[in-house]
């Protein structure tokens, strides 16, 4: 596939100052980086951390974050999954990438300070938690 992922740092001066401001300081003191996109990404059709939780067992979702942390521990079978928080403007977000979806998403996830992905929201419903299970990456052109 020919996509390109739409770099927001290139097409919004803004968020070029923001993203500066993080590197210089080591956190956005103003505005989280998102919230500047936010109108266009509900547009699209993507969901925040917020509706996240009010989301059903096995919907199909778009979300956006900014990568916090990314752990790839090996499976018996010896390939590696991802378990990778994002953070959008409301709050965290936990999605697991698995070995066949990490073809696909692996090298943004590990690289880019925004990534964009849809995915299968799994509740939990003890902990009212969920996470999202990544089915791929979403191309924003």
């Amino acid at each position: 596939m020919n996509h390109k992922i739409l770099n927001f740092s290139l097409q919004n001066a803004n968020l070029k100052w923001y993203q500066r401001e993080k590197i210089s300081m080591k956190m956005y003191c103003r505005v989280h980086p998102l919230e500047i996109i936010r109108d266009d990404l509900n547009k699209k059709g993507f969901s925040n951390s917020k509706e996240l939780i009010l989301k059903e067992h096995n919907t199909e979702v778009k979300i956006a974050g900014q990568v916090i942390l990314v752990h790839t521990p090996p499976l018996r079978s010896g390939k590696r999954i991802m378990f990778v928080t994002l953070e959008d403007e409301y709050g965290l977000i936990d999605i697991v990438i698995n070995p066949e979806e990490q073809r696909e998403c692996a090298k943004d996830v590990l690289t880019k300070n925004i990534v964009f992905f849809k995915g299968i929201v799994q509740r939990f419903y003890k902990h009212k938690g969920v996470k999202i299970k990544i089915t791929g990456q979403v191309y924003i052109t």
